[in-house]
């Protein structure tokens, strides 16, 4: 493997290492697993010397609110980004491309709800499609890594999700597997009440999942103004110039 491609490899253990650290710091109760990087990452070197990697499901066992004492929700994360070297010269790999889908299960007793589902995606010619947008739509089959991970037998009772419509594309930012961890995290493990340690937790979880750039810094339409001081998803579109 190229140097600059086992560099990233390193990155990717060193920040599955402290997404787990944190989580345990965030919440007693809650987990994560696997647990180690080499268990959630597969490479592969593609031509023009980048790297394409696997995100194979990860499971966070977290309660449906901070503070709750109950983790009864599971949430499995799977996804793929291709890395390549950075164009601003900071040292940092870029966004080439990224997927991401994401299946939130609630657990009560012997019942299963598969309660949200969304694919995160990336497309930056394709007309009508917002270049970082979500689709949402039923993930009900990342059950089975949350079963094989977490030794629960039963199956979802009750998908539902399977009947919202799925062609809906919400412009977003740029959702990839590190940027779903940390919007899984605020929104399970972090309230006004949340105390000192567990916000420097969630600041140490944002810091593991930021050593590449997104891929904007490579795209012109949204590398320039007005994209960049304004945020409005007009922008977000293949061939913008407003």
């Amino acid at each position: 493997m190229k140097s600059d491609n086992l560099k990233i490899k390193r990155q990717l253990d060193t920040a599955w290492a402290g997404i787990v650290a944190a989580l345990a710091k965030m919440s007693q109760g809650s987990a994560v697993r696997p647990a180690s990087g080499s268990e959630v990452f597969r490479y592969n070197e593609v031509a023009g010397n980048g790297l394409e990697v696997t995100i194979t499901p990860a499971v966070f066992n977290l309660p449906e609110r901070a503070n709750n004492s109950t983790t009864n929700l599971f949430v499995v994360i799977e996804g793929r980004i291709t890395f390549a070297d950075s164009p601003t010269g900071d040292g940092r790999a870029t966004t080439g491309t990224f997927s991401t889908r994401v299946g939130y299960f609630r657990t009560k007793r012997e019942s299963v709800q598969h309660v949200y589902g969304a694919h995160y995606d990336f497309e930056e010619s394709q007309p009508g499609h917002p270049v970082f947008h979500a689709q949402i739509a039923s993930q009900v089959h990342l059950w089975e890594s949350t079963s094989s991970s977490n030794a629960l037998s039963i199956g979802p009772d009750d998908d539902l999700v399977t009947a919202i419509l799925r062609n809906v594309r919400v412009p977003t930012a740029q959702m990839d597997v590190f940027s779903v961890i940390i919007q899984v995290c605020a929104d399970h493990l972090i309230a006004s009440s949340s105390p000192d340690e567990v916000r420097r937790a969630f600041e140490d979880l944002r810091a593991s999942c930021d050593f590449f750039s997104g891929a904007a810094a490579r795209l012109p339409y949204l590398n320039s103004e007005p994209a960049i001081s304004c945020y409005r998803s007009n922008h977000w579109y293949a061939g913008a110039t407003v």
